[in-house]
């Protein structure tokens, strides 16, 4: 029996082996071939509850792309203290959910573009990595809040509860081919 893949499967697919080549990576190289990218984004976070107060805040990514899996460590710092930081370590195929908190993965957009999605309960938080091979990248990031909301909100893990912030400004995206 002959099975056809749906249009959009067909070109998620094409994109990934795309990508894939673009990197070195398509399974017909050597299974040792990886592609490291770090990305840095941060911003001035605008806090309006539970406290007023504004903070520069950070996510530094370490991302590994082997064959058609995504392994991604980060570090979030948060203010100017070393309480501030969380860390956290993952690793799924791409295009799958990455088992957070929050709906999160690692999505492959066009041969060169991958897009880290994170889906919060009033915002998604993208990070957009775009690459020509293992020479250089860029990096981007945007919030966008979701309909019916009209501040950011998150948790704050030390302290226990629920924060809402404003638009994030003074944001700056890095990215590193290592």
């Amino acid at each position: 029996m002959i099975r056809f893949m749906p249009r959009d499967a067909i070109a998620e697919s094409m994109a990934t082996a795309g990508l894939l080549v673009l990197l070195g990576l398509y399974p017909q190289a050597a299974s040792a071939q990886e592609a490291r990218f770090r990305v840095t984004v941060s911003w001035m976070q605008h806090e309006i509850e539970p406290r007023k107060q504004s903070r520069p805040t950070s996510s530094t990514y370490l991302i590994t792309l082997r064959g058609k899996t995504v392994h991604e460590e980060f570090v979030h710092r948060a203010g100017r203290r070393a309480r501030g930081i969380r860390q956290a370590s993952r690793e799924t195929a791409l295009g799958e959910d990455m088992n957070g908190r929050f709906a999160m993965q690692w999505t492959v957009i066009s041969q060169n573009t991958l897009l880290r999605v994170a889906a919060r309960p009033s915002h998604t938080f993208g990070i957009w990595l775009r690459t020509d091979g293992a020479r250089s990248c860029t990096a981007s990031a945007e919030w966008r809040l979701k309909p019916g909301h009209s501040v950011y909100e998150t948790w704050a893990p030390k302290r226990g509860v629920k924060m809402l912030f404003s638009e994030p400004t003074e944001q700056r995206a890095e990215c590193e081919v290592l």
